[in-house]
């Protein structure tokens, strides 16, 4: 009797494992894990898994033309604050020649990360089209898919209270550091570090086509590379240009205070909350309402964002926005 049930047991086993070869020859599974930095695996959630109860709002400023683009590496890690992550090859006095006019500097990108509950994350932005310099908090340079990156590993957390150990890095109240705590994002805390911080920081130069075309002074947006919403302020002039197709309709706003206005209603329809577009306005206001120069204000539509700065967010949240403004100098 016992022989008969082991040979039926093991005619059951046989079967079994027959099936399951049978089902991994049908739908093949592949081991690889494209995307990994330093050993830290890529994302294998299923497509039909919930997202998790966090939301990821990103903006960055880029500075381009005659004079108004960062011509060093030694002027970002000016502005910077000491405490900041600098990659190999930018720390230390000597920080390189000037930077190659094919490149521009996606300045100062700013994640701000809304959590639901206290969530472990890994947040990777890559670089296909030049490289990371600084970042902060501590995360890890590498490559994926063969393309540069910075990825963060952490806990971004569900209340304001910080873990006993860990603590803010010491600002002044009136450093653009300080405007960009104040939008009151979720605290993310390092998992290899003591470090911690209300958002995610880095800086690094990328390569994308220009939006706007300009002849004998006049900028006139370029169909499909920008925003269909710009601004152009020329002197004491400003307006609001809006494109459709080849169609570009010209408004004038009264002064400075009404771009500031314009500005922050366009930036909070495109999915950043009041305070985070008021960090982004204080940052820049120099930039963006005291210069005197000639300059036409841009954003990046999204797709371009997406192409020139990749960005996982591991779980997956339940929305990411992405907002990129451009600030272009022309003529004096």
């Amino acid at each position: 009797m016992k022989r008969i049930f082991f040979a039926s047991l093991i005619a059951t086993l046989a079967a079994l494992a027959g099936t399951d070869a049978r089902l991994r020859a049908e739908c093949p599974i592949d081991d690889r894990v494209d995307g990994d930095v330093d050993g830290v695996p890529a994302d294998r959630r299923g497509a039909d898994m919930p997202a998790a109860p966090l939301e990821v709002h990103e903006w960055g400023v880029w500075r381009l033309g005659p004079n108004g683009r960062v011509a060093s590496l030694e002027e970002l890690v000016r502005e910077s604050p000491s405490f900041v992550h600098r990659a190999d090859g930018v720390a230390g006095p000597e920080l390189g020649p000037p930077i190659e006019q094919r490149y521009e500097i996606c300045d100062k990108p700013v994640i701000f990360l809304h959590a639901g509950t206290t969530l472990d994350v890994r947040v990777t932005v890559q670089f296909p089209t030049g490289s990371p310099w600084l970042h902060y908090p501590a995360a890890t340079l590498g490559t994926v898919v063969g393309t540069r990156s910075v990825r963060w590993s952490g806990h971004v957390l569900a209340s304001d209270a910080l873990p006993e150990g860990r603590a803010y890095p010491t600002t002044s109240p009136t450093h653009w550091w300080s405007f960009l705590r104040r939008a009151g994002a979720s605290p993310f805390v390092s998992a290899t570090t003591t470090e911690a911080e209300r958002f995610l920081f880095y800086d690094g130069e990328t390569q994308f086509p220009a939006a706007f075309r300009i002849h004998r002074r006049r900028p006139t947006p370029i169909p499909g590379r920008a925003d269909p919403v710009a601004w152009i302020v020329d002197g004491r002039d400003v307006a609001r240009v809006a494109s459709s197709g080849t169609q570009t309709t010209r408004t004038r706003l009264a002064d400075m205070p009404a771009l500031r206005v314009d500005m922050r209603t366009t930036l909070v329809a495109r999915g950043l909350n009041e305070a985070e577009t008021d960090a982004l306005l204080d940052t820049w206001r120099t930039n963006l309402f005291a210069d005197t120069h000639e300059r036409v204000i841009w954003m990046l539509p999204r797709a371009t964002y997406d192409a020139i700065l990749p960005l996982e967010v591991v779980p997956t949240p339940r929305s990411i926005v992405r907002v990129g403004v451009v600030i272009q100098r022309y003529g004096r």
